[in-house]
């Protein structure tokens, strides 16, 4: 499965420093500041010689009280990957419809435990919106439906009265829905606990999410998923002891009580997410899509030029973008890239207008 964030690889291949290459494949925030973390790991170092509690309470509990549930209601994960492999594997072997264009990871999983996928097509004239209509009329005899909401790649976000009309559509045929929230928290509009509460506490809806991507903790790896209550037994026997390493888990405890950063973030991605899309929208041979969160999906429209050039003149400047390998996407002229600082933001622009200026 090809993944973006794979600066190793890259550095080994081009003989870079890790650290100094500049990854716009990964859509991991970097506006997080990284002292408090820090603080956070010297103060809990000790603890590395001890095996972490094995129950999570404290961190579940925390989980619980920000999206107004229980603990019961909380599965912890070794990222949110791990939830996508643990919930694939709950529900597997079965008929499962998958919307796409999306995420690899979702076929990459059920495939394993066994199950049969097929795929419901967003399609570029919709600006990729899903058509909810279409898609019920589309189900036959799956048992469990996929989605990422808002969507990588493409950056669109289901409101949540069509989701509405998605799960009630779902009900009737009787088939579970997962959601992968990992981008949810980079949203402008304002996350409707109540309405999500809702959904878990009636028990066929799963949500990931993810604190890799807000908070920039790639490398230390936890998500969650919130479930009812039946569900969240099932899914924790199933998980091995000690999932969630202890340093993490401080990190995770010391961020989420932090609920005022969270809105600083937000603004200040939307702020340079807007001086992207302003910026890349005057350079030619370049399709530009309107995106909910972090990242924006980009198309390449020169016949003189490809997606693999535009990667090979980037990686001369130590800079990563994401192609649209392993997407569905409807061709391979698609690339994405996330929403880094400013100052990295136009340094990416100048190196891209200079490589299309080649086409």
């Amino acid at each position: 499965m090809f993944h973006g964030g794979n600066i190793w690889a890259y550095a080994k291949k081009y003989n870079l420093e890790p650290e100094k290459i500049l990854d716009f494949s990964a859509n991991v925030n970097n506006f997080k500041d990284q002292k408090q973390i820090r603080k956070i790991i010297l103060r809990n170092i000790s603890k590395i010689s001890c095996y972490p509690d094995l129950k999570q309470h404290d961190l579940k509990e925390i989980v619980a009280e920000r999206n107004k549930l229980d603990n019961e209601n909380v599965v912890l994960g070794n990222g949110s990957i791990e939830l996508i492999y643990l919930i694939s594997k709950y529900l597997s072997p079965c008929q499962v419809k998958i919307v796409v264009p999306t995420f690899g990871e979702y076929e990459e999983a059920l495939k394993i435990f066994g199950s049969k996928i097929s795929y419901f097509k967003t399609l570029e004239k919709d600006n990729f919106d899903l058509n909810i209509d279409l898609l019920l009329d589309n189900l036959r005899d799956e048992k469990v439906l996929f989605i990422c909401n808002p969507n990588n790649p493409t950056g669109r976000l289901i409101k949540d009265n069509h989701l509405l009309r998605l799960i009630e559509g779902l009900k009737k045929r009787k088939i579970f829905l997962v959601i992968d929230e990992a981008f949810l928290d980079f949203c402008q509009d304002k996350i409707d606990l109540n309405f999500r509460r809702e959904l878990v506490k009636e028990g066929d809806v799963f949500l990931i999410r993810s604190l890799t991507k807000v908070y920039g903790l790639a490398g230390l790896r936890l998500g969650y998923a919130l479930v009812g209550n039946e569900l969240s037994k099932q899914l924790n026997q199933m998980l091995p002891p000690w999932n969630v390493n202890c340093l993490a888990y401080e990190v995770a405890l010391g961020i989420l009580k932090d609920k005022e950063a969270d809105e600083k973030i937000r603004e200040k991605v939307n702020r340079e997410k807007r001086f992207l899309v302003s910026r890349l929208s005057k350079l030619r041979y370049l399709k530009i899509f309107d995106s909910q969160t972090n990242f924006i999906l980009i198309k390449l429209l020169a016949n003189t030029l490809n997606v693999e050039k535009i990667e090979e003149e980037l990686i001369k400047s130590k800079i990563l973008i994401r192609n649209s390998q392993s997407f569905h996407l409807e061709s391979n002229n698609y690339f994405r890239i996330a929403v880094k600082a400013h100052h990295q933001n136009k340094f990416f622009i100048q190196k891209l207008q200079e490589i299309l200026g080649m086409g």
